[in-house]
């Protein structure tokens, strides 16, 4: 999931859950008043039902609660595509050279165990493979799929 959006989940499970405390206390001094007496004791699983589902979209990675957390994705994912865009578009113009996109990939920041390290390690090494010098339009044609399938933003680990 798009870090910003497990942000943005995390923080409404949290406002939900904060509104459902306050108005659990208000009932329970008095201050709210409900039609039904059975409304309190739904009150009560609701938010029970909301810790669990805070919790469960936790550890699925479904929501975060650290901004700091959030920031450093959100700028990886963003250095990731633009590390894409330069290696796809210097492949383009037949001006890559072999350490240039050895460079290029080594800056791709990628957490062990995911998807993305998996495509990174195979990009490099085909690109490795490749003799030194600039890239010949064959190899650019063999290798200018990997990098278009490279998806920068997978940031879970399997």
């Amino acid at each position: 999931m798009d870090p910003m959006m497990a942000f943005v989940v995390g923080w409404t499970l949290v406002c939900a859950f904060v509104f459902t405390v306050i108005v659990t206390c208000l009932s329970l001094v008095g201050w709210a008043k409900f039609t039904d007496p059975k409304q309190q004791r739904k009150l009560f699983q609701v938010l029970v039902v909301e810790i669990v589902v805070g919790v469960g979209a936790k550890l699925l990675d479904v929501a975060s609660f650290s901004p700091s957390t959030t920031k450093a994705q959100v700028a990886s994912v963003g250095a990731n595509r633009a590390l894409q865009g330069l290696l796809a578009e210097s492949l383009n113009q037949k001006s890559l050279t072999r350490e240039q996109a050895t460079f290029i990939i080594d800056r791709i920041e990628a957490p062990q165990g995911s998807k993305l390290a998996d495509e990174k390690r195979q990009l490099q090494e085909e690109i490795t493979r490749l003799p030194a010098g600039t890239i010949t339009p064959e190899a650019a044609t063999k290798i200018s799929p990997m990098i278009n399938r490279f998806d920068p933003s997978v940031r879970r680990p399997r």
